[in-house]
């Protein structure tokens, strides 16, 4: 007996029943996941980013009352929503038509950009080549798939995952497409996304944690964060957030939305350079 359906059924009573937006991504990803993608599923996807994204509109990094870990936890879930949103529409009955397409890159690509984790870059792949962007998927599977690795904390090896192996099928069949696009050191081109330039440097080191809010505008705000012993900040405040400017692309958020997202990253200035050190996402400070 097929226990999809009633499984689809089950999920679907529960998200008419919630308006919490964590359970309702977990709800439409899982339904989009088994390709069964209503109106309805994209309508409850829709929602929670609309929902998550009104509440984003108020935060600032300025008054006494705001709550950092809240607002850390609502944008990693905002950032797991845009891809919720985006895979649900790819997965949908018109999915594959241009503009839906189109629409649906413009979330998974923000989602891939500030997650970096391995079943976005999956999706985004997966994506581009229904697009024919053989080359762009290519890529997109190498760096989901540096983004596993294959050492546990204690560097032991440890068999590969479920997704580990599909994005190794993927990988060894584009590559007899587009072998100009395999990337020799993927594991370092993986780690340079959380090294952004940020322009030359002429002065003093500084080592300066900053926590900021990105729009659709680039950096909204900044602000130094306090530090231990352990960090040597010498933030020159106005100079930084034009450096944190320069270094972090408008892309880290959808195109038309008004989502505000934390981040936080580290100003690394030296040797006449400076460099944005970002913090990874679940790790927001």
């Amino acid at each position: 007996m097929d226990k999809k359906p009633l499984a689809a059924a089950t999920l679907l009573s529960a998200l008419r029943e919630t308006n919490d937006p964590g359970l309702l991504n977990d709800i439409a990803y899982e339904l989009a996941d088994a390709d069964h993608v209503t109106q309805e599923v994209e309508d409850a996807s829709r929602k929670d980013v609309e929902q998550l994204t009104a509440e984003s509109a108020n935060w600032t990094l300025t008054t006494a009352d705001q709550d950092i870990r809240e607002m850390r936890n609502r944008s990693n879930l905002l950032v797991a929503s845009w891809d919720t949103l985006g895979w649900t529409i790819y997965k949908s009955a018109s999915g594959r038509e241009p503009g839906r397409l189109t629409e649906a890159k413009r979330y998974i690509a923000a989602a891939w950009q500030n997650s970096l984790t391995p079943e976005v870059g999956l999706h985004l792949g997966d994506l581009e080549e229904a697009q024919h962007h053989f080359a762009e998927a290519l890529v997109a599977y190498q760096l989901a798939r540096a983004a596993a690795p294959d050492f546990d904390l204690r560097g032991l090896h440890r068999p590969p995952t479920a997704i580990q192996r599909d994005l190794t099928a993927r990988i060894e069949r584009l590559r007899k497409i587009q072998p100009q696009a395999i990337i020799k050191e993927p594991n370092e081109k993986f780690k340079s996304g959380f090294k952004l330039d940020a322009g030359p440097f002429d002065g003093q080191s500084i080592v300066a944690p900053y926590r900021f809010l990105v729009t659709t505008s680039g950096v909204d705000a900044a602000l130094p964060i306090e530090t231990s012993n352990g960090d040597h900040a010498k933030a020159d405040h106005p100079r930084d957030i034009a450096r944190l400017r320069c270094a972090i692309p408008v892309s880290w958020i959808p195109a038309g939305s008004s989502a505000r997202l934390l981040r936080s990253a580290v100003m690394n200035c030296h040797q006449k350079i400076c460099e944005v050190m970002v913090t990874p996402l679940s790790a927001t400070r």
